[in-house]
């Protein structure tokens, strides 16, 4: 299953990078979309976990929206961004630029009506889906971060029911976390 997860999430980066293959990108959009990119050559661990043994959690103490409309997907794209400090506006405008596919389905955590948390699920088959893109406002609060992913991902499967395993690919500071969920070395 390791290479079905590396797979994907060089999938999940071709299909993010081709949103400004347009005619007129802005420029910003562009130096965003080569942040993202050079960001995404850290995550270097891939990891899976039976989606039956996650670790039960205390719920996500806020709302968990499925991304189906542009107004939610600035919002993906605001809690994304907040990961880059010194190109954060060009990644944002980068982000922006994503237009809505079935296969990639974007999860955000609501605090009221500010989000809070971020997602990106993919099923890769019947049985694997991938969870990428895992971001908060508050990206150092780790026990929020996983019962968002955890609430994300049982969200996710109660649409998609054949769903067994779940996959990620970590920097090697989110592996505690991750572990403490339930995900191991693929």
């Amino acid at each position: 299953m390791k290479s079905s997860i590396e797979q994907a999430f060089v999938k999940k980066n071709q299909w993010l990078a081709s949103q400004v293959d347009v005619a007129f990108p802005t420029p910003e959009s562009l130096r965003g979309r080569d942040s993202y990119l050079s960001r995404q050559q850290s995550y270097t661990s891939s990891l899976i976990a039976p989606a039956s043994s996650l670790t039960t959690l205390p719920s996500f103490t806020g709302t968990i929206a499925k991304v189906d409309f542009h107004r939610l997907t600035i919002r993906f794209a605001v809690v994304l961004a907040s990961l880059w400090e010194e190109d954060r506006e060009d990644v944002l405008e980068f982000l922006t630029q994503l237009i809505l596919e079935e296969e990639y389905t974007l999860y955000i955590g609501l605090d009221g009506v500010a989000p809070i948390a971020c997602a990106l699920i993919h099923n890769v088959t019947d049985e694997l889906a991938t969870v990428f893109d895992i971001a908060l406002v508050d990206n150092e609060n780790y026990e929020l971060k996983k019962s968002f992913v955890h609430d994300a991902i049982k969200t996710h499967q109660a649409q998609y029911t054949s769903v067994t395993h779940i996959g990620t690919m970590a920097l090697d500071t989110d592996k505690a976390w991750l572990n403490d969920l339930g995900f191991q070395a693929a």
